[in-house]
């Protein structure tokens, strides 16, 4: 049975076009050219006065890949033809032509894309975005640090990742030789505020807090309260704010997923804590932690042989303990224009 026939959602689906998708950090993008894959289209992302330009990756006249040819000042000249381009993508030059002959009006690139530069990340929407980039507020305090993880590519859909990402049920057994050793194994009650097509959920609970060095003393119990509130904003941009009651830490964790081919992911991510006094050591072992969870997971999710994730509401078996990722499906419609009155 073909995907539209049983509701599944893959990377390349067309209706991902009207949202953002991080492609690359700022610092990987120069005014030399540099191709992306996004929804198994190829883009070429290159530095024009200081902002990042995209175009399709393909010169109207024989398909030939842009990033081939020459990025100039004023123009960008494809390498096999020579056709000249001007940066709103109307083809300014034909030198087959001659200086008399008429440029066609289909002579131009595609027109260019809305790129936007945040979190140190790279942004693009090949359509008009319907939802915006993910507020991260600890960002830009001074009281927390950043530091950024090594981007992971993933052989699975993206959809199944942010699921992953959403879904508490799993630590216990999925993260046992990093945190998931004495984490509860019942979830408890999220409370789950909806705002449009995204979604914040938020929960209490017990865990075994080994980072705290007052537990060492004797000064903290082991056990203690933390809170984990989830965002979540279409399609594929996720963050995990976690409170640690005890000690007055925050961790926030990015998630960014990017769809790169039919079962090929991008996955950008970075901590902001302040609980780490500065030390570049420590957001250093902070961040290697956080590869070892994320290198767990995709053990699971790469394990899979999905030809896309499910939509509908029977794509899963679902109890109360998957209310938070039965939501994140259901807004994932919705911002896909899919009518959900029936869940």
């Amino acid at each position: 049975m073909a995907p539209k026939e049983q509701n599944l959602l893959d990377n390349r689906d067309e209706r991902l076009s009207s949202f953002y998708h991080v492609v690359a950090r700022s610092t990987d993008i120069d005014d030399s050219p540099t191709t992306i894959s996004i929804l198994g289209r190829d883009f070429v992302f290159f530095r024009r006065q200081d902002k990042v330009v995209a175009f399709e990756d393909r010169c109207p006249h024989r398909g030939a890949p842009l990033s081939i040819g020459d990025f100039c000042e004023d123009y960008i000249e494809c390498g096999y033809h020579g056709w000249k381009f001007g940066y709103e993508g109307a083809a300014i030059e034909i030198p087959a032509l001659g200086g008399e002959g008429t440029i066609p009006k289909a002579a131009r690139l595609s027109s260019p894309y809305s790129v936007v530069e945040k979190y140190g990340l790279v942004f693009v929407a090949l359509e008009e975005p319907k939802a915006q980039i993910i507020e991260i507020e600890e960002f830009d305090d001074p009281n927390f640090d950043v530091g950024y993880l090594e981007t992971f590519e993933a052989r699975q859909h993206c959809a199944f990742l942010a699921d992953n990402f959403l879904d508490v049920a799993h630590f216990p057994f999925v993260h046992k030789a990093t945190f998931g050793d004495g984490e509860e194994k019942v979830v408890g009650d999220f409370e789950i505020v909806e705002d449009g097509t995204s979604f914040t959920a938020t929960y209490e609970h017990s865990f075994s807090n080994r980072e705290d060095p007052l537990v060492h003393t004797g000064e903290h119990e082991l056990v203690q309260r933390r809170r984990l509130t989830y965002r979540y904003v279409p399609p594929f941009q996720l963050t995990l704010r976690i409170d640690f009651l005890a000690t007055g830490g925050v961790n926030t964790i990015s998630f960014f997923i990017a769809p790169t081919a039919e079962r090929s992911s991008r996955l950008y991510s970075f901590l902001v804590r302040n609980d780490l006094g500065g030390s570049k050591l420590a957001m250093g072992e902070a961040v290697a932690y956080e590869e070892k969870i994320i290198v767990e997971d995709l053990a699971i999710q790469e394990a899979y042989n999905a030809k896309g994730f499910p939509l509908s509401a029977s794509g899963f078996v679902n109890t109360r303990a998957d209310r938070v990722t039965s939501t994140f499906r259901r807004k994932l419609r919705e911002a896909l224009g899919e009518d959900t009155s029936d869940e």
